[in-house]
């Protein structure tokens, strides 16, 4: 089972779309957990599981699109959305994790 990630680093300016991809291989519907982590703190994006569900959480609701591989693009983005951007394959056997930064 693996993640893959094209994009370890990525600027982008205010008020742009991004789109923070992935791929994954070894299962046909695995749950992909999106994370922001920043000075802040941490919070949940969203829990995916393509064709069954798709839980978005309120601060995001209407600034995400999650695609059919757990790719996701945050739309119009602010500087409260720099930091690490953490994206977890959850399965019973294991757990793969990834972060990339979006600096501003």
């Amino acid at each position: 089972i693996s993640l893959l990630v094209s994009q370890p680093s990525i600027n982008i300016s205010v008020a742009e779309n991004i789109l923070l991809s992935v791929a994954y291989t070894g299962e046909t519907s695995p749950v992909i957990e999106w994370k922001h982590t920043s000075a802040s703190g941490t919070t949940k994006i969203a829990e995916w599981k393509s064709g069954v569900y798709a839980n978005i959480s309120s601060s995001y609701k209407d600034r995400v699109n999650i695609y059919d591989n757990g790719s996701l693009q945050l739309l119009k983005v602010d500087f409260k959305d720099s930091g690490y951007y953490l994206v977890t394959k959850l399965s019973m056997k294991t757990c793969i994790l990834w972060s990339s930064s979006l600096p501003f």
